[in-house]
């Protein structure tokens, strides 16, 4: 059976909160490809990616010089908003692409940035009310938030978006009074 959920004034079903999951799983997919083809070069999942910006930059660098894959995390993809590790990858890919090419470094604001960029993508796709347009706010800012305060990245990443688009009132209290 299907969950109910009442957030932010409308009602939220468990199903519909998965389906827009895959939704933006898929967009995250043909983002990344749609990248790839723009800047030359796509990515590739590895355990030592590039750990601070002045790295990222440099991989990026030389992606752009050779046409390799950039080299992105595959650590902690296990609990995310997107359906598959491969998904989660893509959207790593976009996120480090955008922190090249607008030298944006990973400081709180900078970040914040980078997810209001993501968040204007999946609102202009699939709308501003959107379930997915909720998620990736909350998966981008929210959390760039949460970690700024608390050093480290929510340890469920899923359940704090979870928490974030279908209990917005008591993930207010839970989550982010303490910030």
């Amino acid at each position: 059976s299907s969950q109910t959920i009442t957030g932010n004034n409308k009602m939220i079903t468990s199903a519909a909160f998965n389906k827009a999951r895959s939704n933006l799983s898929s967009f995250m997919l043909r983002k990344a490809d749609n990248v790839a083809k723009q800047i030359g070069f796509g990515y590739r999942d590895c355990d030592n990616a590039p750990g601070d910006f002045e790295a990222l930059q440099a991989a990026y660098k030389a992606s752009k010089q050779s046409g390799l894959a950039l080299p992105v995390w595959n650590g902690c993809s296990d609990n995310t908003v997107y359906t598959s590790c491969g998904a989660n990858y893509a959207f790593r890919f976009w996120h480090d692409v955008l922190h090249c090419v607008h030298g944006l470094g990973f400081t709180l604001q900078d970040e914040i940035t980078i997810g209001l960029m993501h968040h204007a993508e999946v609102v202009a796709y699939f709308g501003p009310d959107s379930i997915e347009a909720k998620i990736i706010y909350a998966d981008t800012v929210l959390q760039s938030e949460y970690e700024a305060r608390h050093g480290q990245f929510p340890a469920n990443q899923l359940e704090f978006v979870t928490n974030s688009v279908m209990y917005p009132n008591i993930f207010e209290i839970v989550y982010m009074a303490c910030l």
